[in-house]
């Protein structure tokens, strides 16, 4: 389970890339971001298949990293005013990351380590 606390602290003390980025930039990099994580996680699934542990292990750790990214520009996303693109976006990371779920903090990420 993701600890909210945490990230919303390393998204305070991080300068805010999102900033300069309009919504709609946000929304394509969110989309290419979960994207990628899908190929990585069907990735790892298909490594642990094979037995490919080296190949799992990438996999994993690269589902790991866009996890932390995502989990930054959702804090700074949750940090401005509110508006309906940017809820838009919100709605499109929860379920991606948790179809099927009603709610975010509840539910721990879809990762395979």
């Amino acid at each position: 389970m993701m600890n909210t606390d945490t990230t919303a602290a390393r998204a305070a003390k991080a300068p805010a890339f999102t900033s300069d980025l309009s919504i709609d930039e946000i929304s394509e990099a969110i989309r290419m971001m979960l994207g990628m994580r899908q190929i990585a996680n069907q990735t790892s699934l298909l490594a642990n298949h094979w037995r490919q542990e080296g190949l799992e292990d990438f996999a994993d750790d690269l589902c790991r990293g866009l996890d932390e990214k995502i989990d930054v520009i959702e804090a700074e996303l949750r940090a401005r005013p509110s508006s309906a693109d940017i809820d838009d976006v919100l709605t499109l990371i929860s379920i991606t990351l948790y179809p099927g779920k009603a709610g975010r903090e509840d539910h721990p990420r879809m990762v395979t380590a």
